[in-house]
């Protein structure tokens, strides 16, 4: 099976193949200086090319988070291209599907948090999820004295994004800072998504 991951945007959407498990083909599709509806079309185009040039069975794509955009055109944006992978999924007769970002980032243990004991002052970090109900240095029980702290904010998920794809592929993407324009991450990103659908569906 043909997997084709996606992290879209109208500016830069990254991408990625998955021959079954074999991560066979990445990249990044760029448009600048277009008006949106010239940015949607290129984009809708290139992804037609990328489903014809490499036979893909099934679209994977990050979901829109709507309700967690501050600027309601960039949400508004991303939910007119993701109804552009419907239409193409429905033209090509292949699968699409949506992934909340919190999901597939839980799927492959990207999202973190700080799990701490006021008792003794015991603290680690570890995936987030985890029910921390007794602290394994002192013993303590009470929910009120053990907490969690997500450290989850955007520049650490794309680092870690960046970090992860490196290691379980053995590449050479770049992150260096949330302003530089060599960052890789939303080819990571592209890697990921569709590896975790890979994952959750037990195809690797």
């Amino acid at each position: 099976m043909r997997v084709l991951g996606l992290d879209m945007s109208t500016r830069k959407t990254g991408w990625a193949v998955f021959d079954n498990d074999k991560l066979i083909a990445y990249n990044l599709i760029e448009i600048q200086g277009k008006e949106i509806s010239e940015r949607t079309t290129y984009m809708y185009d290139k992804i037609q090319e990328l489903i014809t040039s490499y036979n893909i069975d099934n679209i994977v794509c990050e979901d829109v988070p709507v309700s967690v955009h501050s600027n309601l055109d960039v949400g508004k944006h991303l939910c007119v291209l993701q109804g552009c992978l419907l239409t193409i999924a429905h033209v090509h007769k292949i699968k699409m599907n949506a992934l909340h970002p919190t999901h597939w980032r839980s799927v492959l243990g990207i999202n973190k948090s700080i799990y701490s004991c006021d008792t003794c002052g015991n603290s680690f970090e570890d995936v987030s999820g985890l029910d921390f109900k007794v602290c394994n240095k002192c013993g303590e029980k009470s929910k009120y004295s053990l907490h969690k702290t997500q450290i989850n904010d955007r520049v650490l998920l794309k680092e870690r994004a960046v970090k992860m794809a490196n290691e379980l592929f053995g590449l050479n993407l770049i992150y260096k800072n949330k302003t530089s324009k060599q960052n890789q991450d939303d080819i990571a990103e592209a890697i990921l998504v569709g590896y975790s659908y890979l994952k959750e569906e037990k195809m690797i």
